[in-house]
């Protein structure tokens, strides 16, 4: 996990006076975004993401190379006006580096000036910033301007007036994603520029303590401070400093540089300590490092089963079934539903079909909400999650349901980011009976919501079950204590009750994020069993051009229509929470209400088929969503009632994902974090077939696996094979040559022998 950043910010170009900021990635990003309006480039504040002593220049300027003391990370310019913001971000995410583009004062859209940022996982020395920078100018295609590998070199940054748009753009639209610069060492075969920089004196200050403020060496060196000069301690505290950087991976002279600056700092240089005193505790440090990783690695060979033959096994192929292909019509619905999903797929950089479609839902559920029901008292509100891997264009489904809202003058309909509590769903609800709310993390919610002792997120998450089970009724706030109140606020109070909500939500999460903060609780107390959860077989992608398209005419004069349904009501949906509001009765014929009598019947023999692995709950509202879809559907296609058609298409779209949704749980809903590895590697061992995959493979493809010691990966292969499910193989070369590759595999279940005899 990425520590936190240090930065540096200069006033004005003579930099007399810096201020020192501190946090996560984000809260620079949103430093950035925030500064200004400034009346004139001049008056804009100079940024540096490194942290700078006290020596002055001659002219008394902080800001000069021997000032820097660490580096949190790297700052380039680009001044050719050629290369676009986006052209920029899309080559940064094509190598996965996480970075930001903001555009300079000088900036116009003809002719394109930007800086680019880029964070480091762990800071570095300054001797070591001109390497990592190449790196970046090299990904970059090698257009970042000379003056950018200047070791103190700053940048103005903030939204000058009169200036065009100020614009901070970050990688696959998410902070958290892609990969610090200085975890890409293979970014070094396309390195652009000066690859090492002249090194600069140590300046006096405290060089050490910015680079780890969490270890424990920080907290012995504040407390003796410059009072330590010989003795017995001294020696413990390089000893205890040297093995936490050797333990890091850092040797040889990185070793002796930090250790020489603190030196300087905390110890008498009449008495500095002798260089071969330095190799000396490094070497025992080394030693015990590399005897530590040697010992694990001895224990967990000696763990694992020996490998067979691989000819001796039967091995369990990865199944391709009718369930997991996604057929045309699940991403082509029809009407109204399908002019907007175009739409949607058409304005994306980064297209995702299954979402844009998901999209087209919530748009239309929310302009229909509290306005229509069905004869069944279906009502068109409805809760989708969209679950696609990070830099996948998932977020593209937010801008464009409220591009539409808006476009259709109903911008009013756009409901809160989230809700932090059961009160807060009631309030906004009873502020807005009929809105929609999209909540870009929902994993994250999902699991603060597990968190011992967070009543407030499990009460939001109790709050949206309740709300659309109350679509067709009352929902009434809890208990809450009157004392204190007067008898008017008390009663007002008790009156903030909302008749049949129409909450429509998208949620948007990736599949690490969900499938991680989910156990089997989750799909058992009926709170996913309400969404339709769709995710996306496409995973991250490099974004394209997208369309400039307003939305069709078409669209906007559907929704006209539909909200002229009710003009003549004496109560007004959006507007009046206490009162009913009055809705068009749509009719469900006589075919759809069969298609649905099916439909029931098939999901209770779901439920059954599913008990055994607790899943059975995720079926056990599959026929109300669909009824409530299919709603959607016929109004889209200008029906005034609900036909076989309608029904057909809403059951097939439901029933595809809610199995395909289940499939997936199977293989990842677990308990403990120990079951979640377990579910996790099985899975990949399924997906790679004959070819297998070692331990090493697993680590690539799994952090959850590669960040636990290594005796319980051994455990978790273990596990596996003690129930049958993966064997250890020795796999032969195509050629029938050389060195047999080591690697597990998924095994078929045994056939009972006995019982054939």
């Amino acid at each position: 996990m990425m520590g936190a950043i240090n930065w540096s910010i200069f006033g004005s170009h003579a930099a007399s006076r810096v201020t020192r900021g501190s946090g996560d990635w984000s809260d620079l990003l949103s430093h950035l975004k925030s500064s200004g309006p400034h009346p004139n480039k001049a008056s804009c504040p100079w940024i540096k993401m490194a942290l700078f002593g006290d020596h002055r220049t001659d002219g008394g300027s902080l800001r000069n190379n021997a000032n820097v003391q660490v580096v949190y990370g790297l700052e380039g310019d680009y001044d050719g006006g050629l290369i676009s913001v986006d052209d920029a971000i899309s080559r940064l995410e094509s190598h996965n580096i996480r970075g930001a583009v903001y555009t300079s004062p000088s900036h116009t859209p003809e002719k394109p000036r930007w800086r680019v940022l880029a964070p480091l996982n762990s800071p570095c020395l300054p001797e070591q910033r001109s390497g990592l920078l190449a790196r970046l100018n090299g990904a970059l295609g090698g257009v970042l301007a000379g003056e950018s590998f200047t070791l103190s070199q700053s940048y103005y940054y903030g939204q000058v007036d009169g200036a065009p748009e100020y614009r901070v753009a970050v990688t696959f639209d998410d902070p958290d994603d892609g990969v610090c610069i200085d975890e890409l060492p293979e970014l070094d075969a396309i390195a652009k520029g000066r690859t090492s920089a002249a090194p600069v004196a140590a300046p006096l200050g405290d060089p050490m303590a910015p680079v780890d403020p969490a270890d424990a060496f920080k907290q012995r060196v504040q407390q003796l401070g410059r009072r330590l000069k010989t003795g017995d301690g001294r020696r413990d505290l390089l000893k205890s400093f040297v093995a936490s950087r050797v333990g890091r991976g850092i040797r040889g002279d990185d070793i002796m540089t930090m250790v020489h600056g603190m030196c300087a700092t905390y110890f008498d240089p009449a008495d500095p300590i002798d260089d071969r005193d330095i190799e000396t505790i490094q070497s025992w440090a080394q030693t015990r490092d590399d005897k530590r990783i040697e010992d694990g690695a001895t224990l967990a060979a000696a763990l694992l089963p020996k490998p067979v033959p691989v000819e001796n096994i039967k091995m369990k192929v990865p199944e391709e079934t009718a369930r997991k292909k996604t057929p045309a019509y699940v991403e082509k619905p029809p009407g109204m539903l399908g002019t907007i999903t175009d739409w949607v797929n058409a304005t994306s950089r980064k297209p995702q079909p299954a979402f844009a479609v998901q999209t087209a839902i919530a748009f239309a559920s929310t302009v229909l909400g509290r306005r229509f029901v069905s004869s069944q008292r279906n009502w068109p509100s409805l809760y989708l999650l969209n679950i696609g891997k990070s830099a996948s264009g998932k977020e593209h489904g937010k801008w464009a349901v409220e591009k539409l809202l808006e476009a259709c003058e109903l911008p009013h309909l756009i409901g809160p980011s989230s809700y932090t509590s059961n009160a807060g769903v009631l309030s906004a609800l009873h502020d807005q009976p009929a809105h929609l709310t999209v909540i870009d993390e929902f994993g994250k919610a999902l699991e603060n919501a597990s968190v011992k002792n967070n009543a407030r997120d499990r009460s939001m998450l109790t709050a949206l079950m309740e709300v659309w089970g109350r679509a067709d009724g009352v929902l009434r706030p809890q208990g809450y204590s009157t004392f204190g109140m007067s008898a008017r606020d008390a009663a007002s109070f008790k009156e903030r009750t909302v008749r049949n909500p129409a909450l429509s939500l998208l949620a948007m999460t990736t599949p690490e994020s969900f499938f991680e903060s989910i156990g089997s609780a989750a799909a058992r107390d009926g709170f996913l069993n309400r969404f339709l959860i769709v995710e996306s077989e496409i995973g991250r992608q490099v974004g394209q051009h997208r369309a400039e398209l307003a939305p069709p005419e078409s669209v906007r004069a559907w929704a006209a229509q539909m909200r002229r349904q009710t003009d003549g009501a004496l109560v007004n949906p959006d507007g009046n929470a206490t009162l009913e509001p009055s809705p068009t009765l749509v009719p469900m014929l006589a075919p759809a209400l069969e298609l649905f009598h099916q439909f029931e019947i098939e999901c209770v023999g779901l439920m059954d088929e599913y008990e055994q692995a607790g899943l059975a709950e995720m079926f056990g509202r599959s026929n109300e969503i669909a009824m409530r879809l299919a709603l959607v559907v016929a109004l889209g296609c200008h029906c005034e009632a609900i036909d076989g058609p309608h029904a057909a298409w809403a059951i097939n779209y439901v029933r595809h994902h809610a199995l395909r949704t289940v499939e997936r749980l199977l293989s990842s809903v677990a308990d403990s974090e120990f079951e979640h590895s377990k579910k996790q590697v099985l899975s990949l061992i399924v997906k790679a077939g004959s070819n297998g995959m070692t331990e090493r493979d697993l680590s690539r493809a799994s952090t959850r696996f590669a960040r636990v010691p290594q005796r319980q990966q051994v455990e978790i292969l273990n596990s596996l094979q003690f129930v049958g499910e993966i064997c250890r193989v020795e796999i032969p070369t195509t050629s029938g040559r050389g060195r047999k590759r080591v690697a597990w595999i998924a095994v078929s279940p045994e056939e009972d022998d006995a019982q054939e005899s």
